[in-house]
């Protein structure tokens, strides 16, 4: 008896390794939240078990054979080390002459039955997890994203939680997952129990062979470990932080309270909203179940696809799931959410649709220097719908062409009408044309889209176009109107998910870094120092973006100059890697991702705080935080003290891009800028004509007869020796005379008509360069330390004086530059400025403007009466001077500003160009010249606020000499004299850009928030001056 239980002990003994490994089985597994992905590994335990079966007789032989080889290797080694170390390592020697004996013996006398059952099943054990671990980590990555294999045998046991995207066990198996388990652990004592017991078997001859446990404890393990995944209320707690996971949310709200007492004095605004809607989200297994029940095959084909990515993990928007629809179904959609990404892939179905019938995609760009992400977005996006990266091919338009299946028109190549020829055979093809933030390009680039435009319906074929923005009033419209296409409008960017805060910082004044670290002088930036304090207290990453206002990516160059001081205040490794995986900034402001927590800093780029907080606020679905730097604006404290108004309701001011300006002067601008870089046929020229309601007679004769009339001053009338008009041009006393024949006409053979047909053309430099030459392209070049030139992107000719002057600091492409002058040849020389980021210095331009030849126009509507204000439109030869500008620290801060004064840049001259005479009504005599004063520079304040970085091109003046802070002067000239209680506004611009529309249609709206204003000015006033008692404590 007491025999028979030794030799059970020394039994389980032996069998301790093997139940070892099985507990290390459960443990070699993927983590629970990701379990689905290890749904192969039932299949492949079985087929190693049954490979294992058949092959066992040899893998039993092996065995031994390899022992046997253990013991002599073992036995060898020991006498050759005692020999060679001369008794140095003697015990080492004897201790492996030793094992080779024992194992020897233990061959010998044992019955290789019982070895085989211990070594055996544990090698089995062991070879498997080894095999398991490396198939796992492939499955992990494999399966990262679903897909059909994926779901379909995942689907059995899991459910999918559409807003992570995680997997959890269902709700119905939850009781077979602990069966499972239960079954395993009964396995491993079952099987110690088998193997005790088919010993004693074997011993007397009851049985032929031992038992084998490990294939059958395999099978029900793995079975079991796929199981064990996480169930809902598991994976909502795994979510939402209570497990210990790196996706677990950290509480945002409480750095509200560190940055406010480090940086209190910077605040403007600050507030913490929760998304209610959360309760009731939507799902869109209504909308895609009517999509996959449609008639319809292409419908059909976009349900099941996006049915598809829905269960790989894709969070679908039900608002832009029926937008691809709309799309696919060629109707033109405007989304009123400028972050393309988020639109993958519900923009590139119907896009990659249209490659397939061998047409093209053209992408036209609103902003700089976004070329190269656009190309990665394309590529991301044509992928999720094709599964093949590089199938298509993505470029941006040259003048050489290309094979390309996706054109991208950068933003300095929407005026180049060169290039516009050279991909002709391009345009023709086009069938889809997506247009990035066009209401950068709505005010200033409508020639250069209407050019592209007349290339890509040349044969009247329908386009489908799709717009992605921020909201804009009247964009809709002018987008409807510029690009002959009805658009429908969809929802507006969604509110945010989850917990988001905000504040609003004051970016100008006092420099921050001493805050972080005493010792540190240099300019760093709020978004810098609000980052690494993020960073310090426990933000796993922060992101900085700077768009047009901000040269983030400088900054970032000059913060890693710092990488230790900045990376050991915020207690994180002190690489430069570090400093780029921690402390991210990027110039694009619409490239941001939705990730589950957020922690962002934006630049106020469109001077309106809450719209930008908005916007950005959706950038998390758990939990965000927003930082807005906000320059100085009129509205800003407005804004700020009425935060609750503008936080319900961001339009309350909104932005507005031009009105669609097809005016008569315009169309023969456009007209004279094609005859300049090239023949025009003679029909195209009548249909012009024709669209603007002009005098349509015969040509040249009525050609000439409306260049006269809308490029000329209409003060101004000579005719030559033959009776026809001439285009007179005044400098001073000298003056420049064109005559008719200024246009050159030839005749040709058409092929396509069969017929002679005439062409026009304009080739005279002296006309190109005076009525033409702001419409060119000025290309910015910038010249580093060694001489060499790159170049950046272009402008209008005539739009680069009313943003930037010698001497000036702007930031392009989140970069820091100096404007240095304008070449002869009309390029804008820049260079690269870095080291001279030493705060965010304002400028405001001080302008004389001079009118002359002004006469009302006669038109329809033109002149009105409302409750004795009187808004007359007119036309006036203007010409601008730009003597000099303030350059100062902060935007109001004249005090502390300098006057700089330039020579050199040229006067801008505009004849026959529309202006905006407003007279206020004088009540009483009340109607003073400080009043009107007044009144004008509130306007050109909240200009800045309506129209953003198209407010340069738009002036309210009044008559008299300016003062600060009023910087625009406005006199008559040439016998002309201005009345007096009235506002001008001026287009300064050799196009007419709709701004002036825009203005008149908006005055009501415009009036309405400059009382509003000055309601809260002068009770603030009230307040500052007379402040309420303060009370007294209670008794």
């Amino acid at each position: 008896m007491i025999e028979t239980i030794i030799r059970l002990a020394w039994l389980l003994l032996v069998l301790l390794p093997f139940l070892l490994l099985a507990l290390l089985n459960k443990k070699a597994n993927l983590k629970r939240a990701v379990r689905d992905r290890q749904f192969p590994m039932p299949v492949v335990t079985l087929v190693y078990c049954v490979l294992l079966i058949i092959f066992l007789g040899w893998i039993s032989q092996w065995i031994l054979t390899l022992m046997e080889l253990l013991a002599g290797f073992l036995t060898s080694a020991g006498t050759e080390l005692t020999q060679a170390m001369d008794g140095a390592l003697s015990w080492l020697g004897e201790l492996l002459q030793n094992m080779g004996a024992a194992l020897a013996h233990l061959l010998d006398t044992v019955d290789p039955a019982y070895i085989l059952l211990f070594v055996g099943n544990t090698l089995i054990l062991l070879v498997h997890i080894l095999l398991k671990r490396i198939l796992i980590s492939i499955f992990q990555v494999v399966f990262k994203s679903g897909g059909s294999l994926h779901d379909l045998c995942a689907e059995f046991f899991y459910e999918q939680d559409e807003e992570s995207s995680f997997w959890y066990v269902r709700s119905h198996f939850g009781q077979a997952r602990t069966y499972l388990k239960t079954m395993y652990y009964a396995a491993m004592a079952l099987s110690a129990a088998l193997v005790l017991f088919s010993c004693e078997l074997y011993r007397n001859d009851l049985l032929s062979v031992p038992f084998y446990p490990v294939f059958g404890l395999l099978i029900v393990g793995e079975i079991y470990f796929f199981a064990d995944g996480l169930d809902r209320q598991e994976l909502t707690s795994y979510l939402t932080g209570e497990a210990d996971h790196a996706n677990s949310v950290t509480n945002y709200v409480l750095l509200r309270k560190v940055l406010s007492k480090l940086f209190g004095d910077k605040l403007g605004a600050e507030n913490t909203t929760v998304d209610s809607g959360l309760l009731a989200a939507r799902t869109n297994d209504a909308l895609l179940q009517q999509l996959e029940q449609s008639d319809d095959p292409k419908v059909e084909a976009y349900g099941r696809f996006m049915r598809k990515k829905m269960h790989s993990g894709l969070q679908l928007d039900h608002n832009y799931l029926a937008s691809g629809l709309e799309l696919l179904q060629e109707h033109s959609i405007l989304f009123n959410n400028p972050f393309y990404y988020d639109l993958i892939p519900y923009v590139f179905y119907p896009m990659n649709r249209v490659m397939l019938r061998r047409k093209k995609v053209l992408i036209i760009l609103g902003r700089h220097s976004v070329e190269d992400d656009i190309i990665a977005w394309c590529q991301e996006g044509l992928a999720s719908i094709s599964n093949i990266p590089g199938m298509w091919n993505i470029g941006v338009l040259s003048d050489a062409p290309q094979a390309l299946d996706v054109g991208i028109i950068s933003r300095s190549s929407v005026h180049d009408l060169a290039l516009h020829e050279a991909n002709d055979a391009f345009f023709q093809d086009v069938e889809f044309v997506v247009v990035v933030e066009p209401s950068k390009l709505v005010t200033t680039a409508q020639i250069g889209l209407n050019s592209i435009m007349r290339r890509c319906r040349q044969d009247g074929k329908q386009i489908t176009f799709c717009s992605t923005d921020k909201n804009c009033d009247g964009l809709v419209d002018a987008l409807s109107h510029i690009l002959l296409s009805s658009f429908t409008e969809v929802s507006a960017t969604e509110h945010h998910k989850g917990v988001s805060s905000y504040m609003c910082w004051d970016g100008d004044g006092d420099h921050l870094q001493h805050r972080l670290l005493p010792n540190l002088s240099r300019y760093l930036g709020v978004g810098t120092e609000l980052s690494f304090a993020a960073l310090k207290n426990q933000v796993p990453v922060t992101e900085w973006y700077g768009g047009d206002s901000f040269p983030v990516v400088d900054i970032h160059w000059i913060a890693k100059q710092y990488y230790y001081d900045l990376l050991h205040y915020a207690e994180l490794p002190t690489s430069q890697e570090a400093m780029d995986e921690y402390f991210q900034t990027t110039p694009n402001l619409w490239n941001a991702r939705i990730r589950e927590n957020h922690f962002l800093t934006v630049e106020d780029e469109g001077n309106n705080m809450f719209e930008m907080k908005r916007l950005f606020s959706t950038r998390a679905r758990n939990q965000g935080f927003v930082n807005i730097i906000s320059p100085e604006y009129l509205l800003k404290d407005y804004m700020l003290e009425n935060d609750g108004i503008f936080n319900a309701d961001p339009k309350a001011i909104p932005y507005m891009v031009a009105d669609y300006a097809s005016t008569q002067r315009n169309i023969i601008l456009r007209l004279c800028l094609r005859m300049s870089t090239g023949p025009v046929k003679e029909a195209d020229i009548q249909q012009e004509l024709m669209l603007g309601d002009m005098d349509q007679g015969e040509l040249p004769g009525s050609l000439w007869h409306n260049i006269c009339l809308y490029c000329g001053s209409r003060g101004i009338s000579r005719t030559d020796k033959a009776g026809n008009e001439c285009l007179v041009f005044s400098h001073g006393e000298a003056e420049t005379v064109f005559g008719i024949d200024t246009l050159q006409v030839k005749k040709k053979y058409s092929l396509e008509q069969g017929r002679m047909e005439l062409l026009y053309s304009i080739t005279d430099p002296k006309f190109i360069s005076i009525v033409l030459g702001d419409l060119r392209n000025a290309g910015y070049i910038a010249e580093d330390e060694k001489g060499e030139k790159h170049y950046l992107g272009a402008e209008l000719r005539g739009h680069v004086f009313q943003k930037y002057l010698p001497g000036q600091f702007f930031t392009f492409g989140g970069k820091y530059y100096e404007m240095l002058r304008v070449t002869s040849a009309g390029q804008v020389l820049v260079r690269r400025a870095a080291d001279h980021i030493t705060g965010r210095p304002a400028y405001r331009q001080i302008r004389n403007y001079y009118l002359s030849n002004v006469v009302d126009s006669e038109a329809m509507g033109d002149q009105m009466d409302i409750a004795g204000m009187h808004i007359v439109r007119q036309y006036a030869d203007i010409r601008v001077e730009t003597p000099a500008y303030w350059k100062l620290d902060q935007y109001n801060n004249f005090a502390g500003g300098s006057v700089v004064s330039i020579n050199g840049v040229p006067n801008r001259v505009y004849q026959a160009k529309q202006l905006l005479r407003i007279t206020l009504p004088d009540r009483d005599g009340m109607l003073t010249k400080e009043i009107c004063g007044t009144v004008a520079l509130l306007f050109n304040e909240i200009f800045r606020t309506l129209f953003a970085e198209n407010q340069p091109y738009i002036a309210a003046v009044m008559p008299g000499e300016a003062a600060a802070p009023t910087t625009y002067s406005l006199q008559g000239e040439n016998g002309t004299e201005l009345e007096d209680g009235c506002i001008y506004i001026i287009e300064d611009s050799q196009l007419d850009l709709g701004l002036l529309v825009t203005v008149q249609r908006s005055l009501n709206r415009i009036f309405s928030i400059l009382c509003d204003y000055l309601d809260w000015h002068m009770e603030a006033m009230e307040l500052s001056m007379n402040p309420p008692p303060a009370q007294e404590p209670p008794d």
